[in-house]
């Protein structure tokens, strides 16, 4: 994967995430939504703080970039794509 903006800033290239595990976090997040109620959405701002996250006014999935400018995990993860995979493994 190429470099990603995360809080303004260009982080370096990673290896990103096999297609296994990708699957394997959306059937996560598919099981998380179901026995917990957690909706299968993401934040609309990406790659920074969210300002509903941060606020503790958020109800889905996000990850730690979205709360605090200190962290940048797991930036360049499409997060909504994930939920959306999760989507269609309850429906099946």
């Amino acid at each position: 994967m190429s470099g990603v903006f995360c809080h303004g800033r260009k982080l370096d290239a990673f290896l990103g995430f096999y297609p296994i595990q990708l699957k394997a976090l959306a059937a996560l997040y598919a099981a998380i939504s179901q026995i917990l109620d957690i909706p299968l959405q993401a934040p609309t701002v990406a790659n920074t703080v969210d300002p509903k996250v941060k606020a503790n006014n958020f109800k889905g999935f996000c990850s730690h970039y979205h709360i605090t400018t200190r962290k940048i995990d797991c930036a360049g993860l499409d997060i909504q794509s994930i939920c959306e995979q999760a989507i269609t493994l309850n429906q099946d």
